[in-house]
């Protein structure tokens, strides 16, 4: 999460899932921006605007759950070895490895997205 320097706050959100902790992000904004006992913060709030985006390193953790590191390997063309040392976190992301898993990723949603299942059974 990165904050323009010129605030004189922060809050966050946490969630299960990202909609519920940009939810939370944003009850937060809005109770603090309501209820702040100091006029300068409550300002501050009125005239920000929130870009919310997820580093990549994150996704990665998230996907290591639903595939197998060998899958995600073929996905994002990234050796098994490394991309274990980026989801337990024991490394950190260049941002052209970044990039790289990124752009894997996104061929791979994008590849999903074409596919028609063809639901009728044959008996």
């Amino acid at each position: 999460m990165y904050f323009n320097e010129d605030l004189t706050c922060f809050f966050f959100g946490e969630g299960e899932t990202q909609e519920e902790a940009i939810q939370e992000f944003l009850d937060e904004h809005e109770d603090l921006k309501e209820h702040s006992l100091y006029e300068k913060v409550q300002e501050e709030l009125r005239c920000v605007e929130f870009e919310f985006h997820i580093e990549v390193q994150s996704y990665l953790q998230y996907y290591a759950q639903l595939f197998s590191i060998e899958g995600l390997a073929k996905i994002t063309c990234i050796s098994k070895a490394r991309l274990k040392s980026y989801v337990d976190g024991s490394t950190l992301l260049r941002p052209s490895t970044a990039k790289q898993i990124g752009e894997g990723l996104l061929k791979f949603a994008e590849d999903l997205k074409g596919l028609e299942l063809n639901t009728t059974t044959h008996i």
